[in-house]
């Protein structure tokens, strides 16, 4: 009988502690961006490593010829990952998820890799080009914009946000 009661207590706890415990929490959506972002990222240092330059396009990594990819994946909102090509450094440029608003520069973006220089020089390009007038630059502030004589004249004051500095982004685009 006293086995019979130690066996029922000993089933009650262990029923009782798998009823209760937490599942294993699935990665997010983010974690799963980033995972994917240092994927790319690989592949990107990868290919230079081969070819002694960065590929033109993140599809480049998936070309049958290149066989680094099989395929340029999407991020977990169903976008295309973004890379700004870097110049002829060694900076990796940026490599970003634009998030669930499919929008670069927004807080929702997720990164692994990205020169802040690169990336606030295409917001700053992109804000000329679509016209937006609340768009903020890489560092968080917003993106000037002034239309004269056909032309988007945009700029960002850079990472120290002051005027007239060598580290400002200016763009002039002609409207369409």
């Amino acid at each position: 009988m006293k086995r019979a009661l130690a066996l029922f207590v000993c089933a009650s706890v262990l029923l009782g502690a798998a009823f209760f415990a937490k599942p294993e929490a699935s990665p997010s959506r983010k974690d799963l961006a980033s995972a994917e972002l240092r994927a790319l990222r690989q592949s990107l240092f990868l290919y230079r490593a081969r070819y002694g330059q960065w590929p033109e396009r993140l599809e480049r990594l998936a070309d049958r010829e290149v066989g680094i990819l099989d395929r340029v994946r999407r991020d977990p909102w169903g976008q295309a990952f973004v890379w700004l090509r870097p110049g002829p450094t060694d900076s990796a440029g940026c490599l970003l998820s634009p998030g669930r608003d499919g929008r670069v520069g927004t807080d929702d973006d997720v990164t692994e890799v990205c020169d802040k220089t690169i990336l606030n020089q295409h917001l700053v390009l992109q804000a000329g080009i679509d016209g937006a007038k609340k768009r903020r630059d890489a560092y968080g502030r917003p993106i000037r914009l002034i239309e004269r004589d056909g032309h988007r004249l945009v700029w960002s004051y850079g990472p120290d946000g002051e005027p007239d500095t060598d580290d400002d982004v200016m763009a002039r685009v002609r409207k369409n």
